[in-house]
């Protein structure tokens, strides 16, 4: 396994998270974790979807009933763990300190943000599950498949403002088949795929691929009608199709 020196995960206790230790580990790439928050806001429950096979093509799908402790698998991973869950609480600003980072990558709880007092001291790395700066906000993936567009992702260096960093890289993936859950399964597989890729860059290089300014304004999607969903869900088999 190869360690990816400097770089530090934020990892909130979230499907996302186990999606992200487990792809890196699949790749052979070990780092530095910080899990933080409680254990009991463990979001991977009994009632959360779990993928019925472990590749989707060449997409790693998670594999819920690991931990995250156990995501992490090979010797060069090094991970600590703070009860509190804001990230510029003094003590999580010194567990990250005390790791000596180059590079953070933000795996939050939802709707949380990179506090100014990290991206002040560290530049932080986060996927972004929408083409930016055309799908900004957290119901991207399903208005990408309403307006024919196969879904992508974005990698952006947090710039204090929501989803406007400058762009790192970004993917286009295939439609979701209609086996795999789109929230927990498929939009955490298709971030960590792209967040490996940054990584191996990193690793290869000693640093992340050259970033670019987002062009043009965008819009942003945060409230989708369940309908609206609904018909989301029922268009990706022709959509796939005509994507093919």
């Amino acid at each position: 396994m190869a360690r990816l020196n400097g770089v530090v995960i934020l990892a909130a206790r979230t499907a996302r998270s186990r999606a992200y230790l487990q792809t890196l580990a699949a790749a052979g790439l070990g780092a530095d974790v910080l899990i933080y928050g409680p254990a009991d806001m463990e979001q991977v429950t009994a009632a959360t979807p779990r993928a019925k096979k472990s590749h989707y093509g060449d997409l790693l799908l998670p594999d819920f009933d690991r931990s995250l402790a156990e995501s992490a698998q090979g010797d060069d991973w090094r991970i600590s763990e703070c009860p509190e869950t804001a990230l510029d609480a003094p003590a999580i600003l010194a567990a990250i300190a005390a790791f000596e980072p180059r590079l953070l990558v933000f795996s939050g709880y939802p709707a949380q943000r990179v506090p100014a007092a990290l991206i002040a001291r560290w530049p932080v790395l986060h996927v972004h599950g929408g083409a930016l700066p055309d799908y900004r906000g957290s119901t991207t993936v399903y208005y990408s498949m309403l307006n024919n567009r196969r879904p992508e992702v974005t990698g952006i260096l947090v710039d204090g403002e929501i989803d406007t960093g400058n762009v790192v890289d970004r993917r286009i993936f295939p439609m979701p088949p209609a086996d795999i859950d789109i929230d927990y399964v498929y939009d955490s597989a298709m971030r960590a795929d792209l967040l490996c890729h940054c990584l191996q860059h990193w690793h290869t290089h000693g640093c992340l691929p050259d970033t670019q300014a987002q062009d043009g304004e965008g819009h942003s999607y945060y409230i989708i009608h369940p309908l609206l969903k609904r018909i989301a869900l029922l268009g990706r088999h022709t959509l796939a199709g005509e994507k093919a």
